[in-house]
């Protein structure tokens, strides 16, 4: 029944493919970088592109996501690495009520507005260091609106609800593949859990607010939970408020909570000026049999400006800052970063972006980040994108 059904997916899929529209992503990413003292000298040159193409209509769709690793120091290469990064397709039944979307592959899937629209292409630590949810070390709640994490194989059925209520409402169900990694570090475990489940509940009502619960336990009696809501009616102001958690219990052994709090607003101050300003603060407490409780916190804010110079050139600017540990001294475990960059586009389909980082990392240093310039860590990363 298993091969029939995926033979079904398959030649659907396949059908689907013949009449559907060609997408096509390409980004190129050149990062310069090492300490103030002696820029290059040890860090050299990393060099990633990402190739991204997929194949979709109103009924289906297929995507392919390769990363080309060229090297990671430009004093060292070696051929390039490939890698499938995503892989996942799409099909979406029509019910006499609603519509049914079945999606499966490895991607990586975001329901709650991040209001991360100004940074273009930069990435991660150049711009949002986390994704909503906690932003405790190895947490349980990390990223929690990210319902299948991309790294493994997951299926996950989309039940939509449209012009019924007086907005549109989404469930989703899923499993997600766990690999040989399926019960942590609970070898005690009575039940032997080689999948995942994930679930969301979605809704939306134009000009008023969006709102959703992410929930996913991926491991035996472990538990992450997301709630998430952006009001809609304001004009200039974008804004995403949550609270996550994550629980995990393994009998006799330990009891663990940890919680975070999410604040991000942008608000469109001119036609030219934007502000956008992303706050977290995160916990976690353990009770561990026959021994001392543990519980530290950590914290994370961003600030960035952007400026339309003109119909092809924007600026934007970014400082962040992150204390890993409320326990530490909060100078000798945080990191201070300011990365300014500027975007040039030729045209809507192709953009160069050029930035320079520099960032105090105290865990590395042993001392406060705005202690000596010297300290500093630099990188100047330079994204080229085009898309057909």
């Amino acid at each position: 029944m298993k091969k029939i059904l995926t033979t079904a997916l398959v030649g659907a899929l396949v059908t689907g493919i013949a009449f559907a529209d060609i997408g096509f992503d390409y980004t190129g990413t050149a990062i310069v970088s090492g300490p103030a003292r002696g820029l290059g000298s040890s860090k050299g040159v990393s060099r990633n592109d990402c190739l991204s193409i997929d194949f979709s209509n109103d009924k289906a769709g297929v995507v392919f996501d390769v990363d080309i690793r060229a090297y990671d120091d430009i004093f060292t290469p070696k051929s390039p690495e490939f890698k499938l990064d995503q892989f996942y397709g799409w099909l979406t039944f029509a019910l006499p009520v609603g519509n049914l979307q079945v999606t499966t592959g490895k991607w990586a899937g975001r329901w709650a507005s991040r209001l991360k629209g100004d940074a273009g292409d930069l990435d991660d630590e150049f711009y949002e260091a986390y994704k909503l949810g906690t932003i405790v070390k190895d947490g349980i709640a990390n990223d929690v609106d990210n319902l299948t994490g991309k790294d493994k194989m997951s299926t996950v059925l989309a039940y939509t609800l449209n012009d019924v209520l007086p907005g549109s409402l989404m469930v989703k169900a899923g499993m997600v593949g766990l690999g040989s990694d399926y019960n942590g570090d609970n070898k005690n475990a009575d039940v032997k859990i080689k999948s995942g489940f994930v679930g969301e509940l979605c809704y939306r009502q134009e000009n008023l607010f969006k709102f959703n619960v992410a929930f996913k336990t991926l491991k035996q009696d472990q538990y992450g939970v997301g709630i998430f809501a952006s009001p809609l009616m304001l004009d200039k102001l974008g804004a995403t408020v949550g609270f996550s958690f994550g629980l995990d219990s393994e009998e006799d052994v330990r009891d663990y909570f940890e919680y975070g709090v999410d604040l991000r607003l942008r608000y469109q101050i001119t036609d030219k000026w934007a502000v956008t300003t992303m706050h977290n603060i995160s916990g976690y407490s353990v009770s561990i049999e026959n021994d001392d409780d543990q519980d530290d916190m950590a914290m994370w804010n961003m600030l960035s400006t952007s400026y339309k110079a003109g119909d092809n050139i924007r600026f934007v600017a970014t400082v962040q800052n992150t204390v890993r540990s409320f326990n530490a001294k909060l100078a000798t475990d945080s990191v201070f970063a300011i990365t300014p960059a500027c975007e040039i586009s030729a045209g809507d389909h192709a953009t160069v972006t050029a930035g320079f980082d520099i960032r105090w990392n105290a865990k590395d240093t042993k001392v406060a980040p705005w202690s000596h310039a010297g300290n500093a860590d630099i990188s100047i990363p330079v994204y080229v994108s085009f898309s057909l």
